[in-house]
Parts: structure tokens; C-alpha cells; sequence
């Protein structure tokens, strides 16, 4: 994702809300994946993560150990191979949130952390059964699936989870992934066909230049 423009976004926003909780918790996952993914000099990154540590601290004491704050916790520690420590505090919000999805989604990017892609697509393709109507599982398992090379798969968990979802704007993101996809793929036809049809569904949100 566009994560340099989400941190903006979230900067933006803590402006006319200093204190807004949504806006911080964006700016901090924007911070640690765009470190995460920096190559920078080693000690810069190191204050960054500090920092971002830091800021986590504060906001798990105001909010009294927020579920979210806590999985940005984890997510941190798992970016920084502190896996041990990541998966310690996602076991303390599964006990506590047994019914979060994005609990099982962070099991399955830690699996992905430690070179574990089988584990990962067991976790998400449970999960996927569990929350039938939760995009981002299915968004990460395709991502795996095209990781290993098998458009197959990856098509048809897309393919599988547009026809059951029931929001609209859920089977329209969906259907932009797999365009995607097909694009990447070199599937120039199948990317034409597919954003015709979707066109046709959401006329105010895709548009087919002739």
C-alpha cells in the first residue's frame, strides 16, 4: 500500500485531532512498515524503531491496553525478529479477543517472517473459513498464492470470495486485486474482460477509457 501517503494522511488528521486515536495507530503501522522496508544506515533505523517503540508504550498506558495498540505491538516486534516477544503479545489478545481477525492474520505474516509459507496458508485459509465476509485474509492468502507461482489458487480464492461477499464495495476491491493481478500476470485479455464486467457493476467507481 501507499504508506508514505497514509503516514500524510494520519499526520494530517492528529493536526486537527492531536489526541485521535485512529489517526495515531495509522501513523505508527505506516512508521514501522516503511522502516521495516527502509535501507537506511542501521543506528537511523534503530532510533526509528525506538521511537516508534516508545509512542506505542504511551498509547498501550492511555488507552489501558488497547487491542489494536497491541497488535502494532506485535507487529513491531515481528518486523524487528523479535518473534518470541510478537508472539507473546498476540497470545494475550487472542485470549482476550478470541474472535479478532486481524489476530489471526498477524499469525499468519509472523509464519511469513520465518520462512513458513505452508503454515501461513493453513492459518489464512482457516481464517478465511472463519471470516467468510473479511477481505484482507483472502487479500493476503492470494498474495501467497502468487508468491508461489500458482495463478490458479490465487484466481480462484478471489474468484470464490467475490461471489460470497455481501458488501459491494467488497467484491469491487476484490475484483481490483485480481485486475491486478491479471496484469501482472501479462493477462492483458483477461484484464479487459474482467474490468469490463466490473465496470458495469460499479460505473461510478471504475471507468474504461475507449
Amino acid at each position: 500500500g501507499d504508506w508514505a501517503g497514509a503516514l500524510k494522511e494520519a499526520r494530517q488528521a492528529q493536526q486537527i485531532t492531536p489526541n485521535h486515536l485512529e489517526a495515531s495507530l495509522l501513523e505508527l503501522q505506516a512508521r514501522i512498515l516503511m522502516v521495516s522496508q527502509a535501507s537506511g544506515p542501521a543506528a537511523e533505523r534503530e532510533r526509528e524503531w525506538q521511537e516508534i517503540d516508545t509512542r506505542l508504550g504511551q498509547l498501550d498506558k492511555t488507552t489501558g491496553g488497547n487491542a489494536q495498540v497491541r497488535l502494532l505491538q506485535a507487529q513491531a516486534a515481528m518486523k524487528r525478529g523479535k518473534s518470541a516477544e510478537a508472539a507473546q503479545l498476540l497470545n494475550g489478545v487472542e485470549k482476550e479477543r478470541p474472535t479478532d481477525v486481524r489476530v489471526s492474520v498477524l499469525q499468519a505474516e509472523m509464519l511469513v517472517e520465518q520462512g513458513k509459507l505452508e503454515e501461513a496458508i493453513g492459518v489464512l485459509r482457516a481464517t478465511v473459513e472463519q471470516f467468510p465476509q473479511e477481505i484482507e485474509p483472502v487479500r493476503r492468502l492470494a498474495v501467497l498464492f502468487n508468491r508461489q507461482k500458482d495463478q490458479g489458487q490465487c484466481e480462484s480464492v478471489i474468484k470464490q470470495a467475490i461471489a460470497r461477499m455481501e458488501r459491494p464495495e467488497a467484491r469491487r476491491d476484490l475484483g481490483l486485486l485480481l485486475a491486478e493481478l491479471y496484469h501482472l500476470w501479462a493477462r492483458e485479455d483477461a484484464v479487459r474482460q474482467w474490468l469490463t464486467a466490473l465496470a458495469q457493476q460499479f460505473p461510478n467507481d471504475i471507468q474504461i477509457k475507449r
